[in-house]
């Protein structure tokens, strides 16, 4: 059954939390990062300030299932 009026948010994100990781990686105090199953430069409203500072980070991992370059 469909609840049209209803929205399902199995997987809610923290955007307070996710805005204080962009700041933080933007101000160059984080080392490593794990993307697990996600690319936020691929979709996330602030990808591209994410993908310029990721060019400074010494460790990057991400296990998502696709190669999704944006």
């Amino acid at each position: 059954t469909i609840y049209v009026n209803k929205p399902l948010n199995f997987k809610e994100g923290n955007d307070d939390k996710m805005n204080s990781f962009v700041d933080n990686l933007n101000s160059g105090t984080i080392d490593a990062v794990i993307f697990l199953g996600s690319n936020p430069v691929y979709n996330h409203p602030r990808g591209r300030e994410i993908a310029k500072s990721l060019s400074r980070v010494d460790l990057k991992i991400s296990t998502n299932d696709r190669i999704d370059f944006s």
